[in-house]
């Protein structure tokens, strides 16, 4: 999840989209033909049915989408190699994706989590998870100035999943685990040569299923129930998402891209103990997100890209978990919940190179950085995270047929240290890092 528990994975070659990606000093329509003691909670895992990518459990934001522009670390907003980036951040960039351009790909992510309660308590666990993220994306077709294109991507199986421990005093395990997907229409439109704009409608479906420990008695007594209880919800959710490519130069791209608030209507049930069951309702409001970026071909062989994101995450704190009979529920069921207590806006930033090694092997790589968005005071077992830094190497391979991409993407480990005064339910320190191992395939149809 950002702060992600842990993050995402010819066909012809085009004469004019070599398996860089850049597309030199060729003209638009040139170059289209080519996230004070242990207790219940019912915050969020949720929190990722509002991710746009395929993502880790480890981060609550993905940094991209499709193969190679995740190679370059996002840093492609200017320029996208891949429809699928292209929804991701910046619609207009479809249109300098040749007509019938198509890509393919897996991603295989493995996320790493921690909890050490100590000195507050002798809580100490360790887990690790496999998530699946796929991604297509295609160029529809055009007509004069008009590009169409569809992309989709999501992730499944990414998890928080730690085990109860009753000599710690925690009797009660905790499981959070998500799968969503994306699927993005777009049209992008040539204003001039030189200026495309493009727009993007961005339907979401999600599912999330939660564990968490229920109160069995007053005071510290409380974390030692078995009781646990689990829910629930799956629902459909709506983005729209605009965006601007601009060519300034023969080697200079500039590209903006900006994400509307949405919302996600899930709803379901949650079991108690013993078969108990209320209906329950979330609405998640959705953030706005910003991209800027530039690329520029420094020279024939080499290209360098920067980009910034801005996502308006705070608005997850007024997203909230209700039940719909609220005064028959038990405590603390019956208070509607933020999904993500003190959660904070982030910040993103990205830079990434690409080389051209021969005419068939294209080098990539790329890094991000981004802050937390999950405060001291809203961390739990269930959603964390920290400074979130990537690191993304990958190389294109031409096949002649087809394009084949591979890419390795590390998230380090960072920490949150959680005082007893700021915990929500466990005080201690949250680690969270993993690895992600995606291939994929490109070209013209």
């Amino acid at each position: 999840m950002n702060g992600e528990s842990s993050g995402t994975i010819a066909f012809r070659s085009s004469p004019t989209l070599p398996a860089s990606g850049k597309q030199g000093g060729a003209a638009w329509r040139d170059a289209r033909t080519a996230r004070k003691q242990l207790g219940p909670s019912l915050i969020a895992a949720v929190l990722l049915l509002a991710l746009p990518a395929g993502v880790q459990a480890t981060a609550l934001l993905a940094p991209s989408a499709g193969v190679p522009d995740g190679n370059m670390g996002g840093a492609t907003v200017a320029r996208p190699i891949t429809p699928s980036f292209a929804a991701f951040s910046n619609p207009a960039g479809l249109a300098g994706i040749p007509d019938g351009y198509m890509s393919v790909s897996v991603g295989l992510m493995y996320g790493e989590s921690a909890i050490d309660g100590a000195p507050y308590s002798t809580y100490d666990e360790e887990e690790n998870h496999l998530g699946f993220a796929p991604e297509f994306g295609v160029v529809l077709g055009e007509n004069d100035r008009w590009h169409y294109g569809f992309a989709t991507y999501g992730s499944v199986g990414t998890a928080f999943n730690f085990p109860a421990d009753p000599e710690a005093g925690v009797a009660g395990s905790f499981l959070s685990e998500l799968t969503v997907i994306t699927l993005a229409p777009m049209v992008a439109y040539e204003l001039t040569d030189n200026l495309n704009v493009g727009m993007a409608i961005t339907p979401l479906l999600g599912q999330i299923r939660v564990r968490f420990p229920l109160p069995g008695g007053e005071g510290g007594a409380a974390v030692r129930s078995p009781q646990s209880a689990k829910y629930k919800t799956t629902g459909p959710g709506l983005q729209g998402m605009v965006g601007m490519q601009w060519r300034a130069s023969e080697r200079l791209y500039v590209g903006a891209g900006f994400r509307t608030p949405g919302e996600v209507w899930t709803d379901g049930s949650i079991v108690l103990p013993g078969g108990g069951r209320h209906d329950l309702n979330l609405d998640i409001e959705m953030p706005m997100q910003a991209f800027v970026g530039i690329t520029a071909d420094v020279t024939d062989k080499f290209e360098v890209g920067l980009a910034g994101r801005w996502t308006d995450a705070s608005s997850f704190g007024s997203s909230l978990v209700k039940t719909k009979d609220n005064a028959a529920a038990p405590a603390p069921l019956n208070a509607d919940r933020a999904l993500v207590h003190d959660a904070n806006d982030e910040w993103r930033i990205s830079a990434g190179a690409a080389y051209d090694w021969s005419e068939r092997l294209t080098l990539r790589g790329g890094v991000g950085y981004a802050d937390s968005i999950v405060g001291d005071h809203g961390v739990s077992p269930m959603v964390f995270d920290a400074e979130d830094v990537k690191l993304s190497l990958g190389f294109s391979l031409d096949l002649g047929k087809w394009t084949l991409d591979v890419s390795y993407g590390r998230q380090f480990k960072d920490e949150q240290h959680i005082s007893p005064d700021e915990a929500m339910i466990m005080p201690g320190s949250y680690e969270i890092g993993g690895d992600v191992l995606f291939i994929g395939m490109r070209g013209v149809r």
